[in-house]
């Protein structure tokens, strides 16, 4: 899910509204959950954790 509305907003093809929605709650994930990457920078590499998912 974040992936798609992530990629969506690179793209430029977010409303304002959305644009604006997407950030709040990123904001609040970050702020409220631990990225997996800060404690284990390898755990989404395919060769080291092909079944990785998040």
């Amino acid at each position: 899910m974040f992936g798609l509305v992530n990629s969506l907003a690179e793209q430029g093809l977010l409303s304002d509204e959305e644009e604006a929605f997407r950030r709040e709650n990123n904001a609040w994930y970050e702020a409220n959950f631990t990225d997996p990457t800060t404690v284990d920078p390898d755990v989404h590499r395919r060769d080291v954790n092909p079944m990785a998912a998040a």
